[in-house]
């Protein structure tokens, strides 16, 4: 029997349409929009005002998109004066490490810091039975 060979999709899922995305037809830029509507709408439920749009977006992004991550030498978008505005003036990329740092000076400052034990549980737990 033969090897039938796939036909290239030209509509449905998984067919790319540049010509129709709201970032233009650059694939890098299309990669980024979806992530700053997850950061719009994360600042939106904490109700922080959010004024950046997504060209300020891409202008900070550019050139440091493949540095982003969750190790601690990644880079993430932190703002400066944390009671201000997620604005272009007030945005900062650092380190997760450096922002870590940041945050916690920051919680301490207000008496919203947690205690918690390492490790395995304080308390012992008590066998199953079978």
């Amino acid at each position: 029997m033969p090897k039938q060979i796939k036909k290239e999709k030209t509509y449905g899922r998984g067919k790319e349409r540049p010509q129709v995305w709201k970032c233009g037809p650059d694939p890098y830029k299309h990669r980024m929009y979806i992530p700053f509507l997850k950061v719009k709408a994360q600042a939106r439920y904490r109700q922080e005002e959010f004024e950046l749009d997504f060209e300020e977006f891409y202008q900070l992004w550019n050139g440091h998109w493949d540095q982003r991550g969750r190790h601690s030498d990644n880079l993430v978008m932190t703002r400066i004066d944390w009671g201000s505005p997620w604005a272009q003036d007030n945005i900062v990329l650092i380190t997760r490490k450096e922002q870590c740092q940041k945050q916690a000076i920051y919680r301490m400052q207000l008496g919203k810091t947690k205690y918690r034990t390492r490790g395995m549980d304080i308390h012992k737990r008590k066998a199953k039975k079978s």
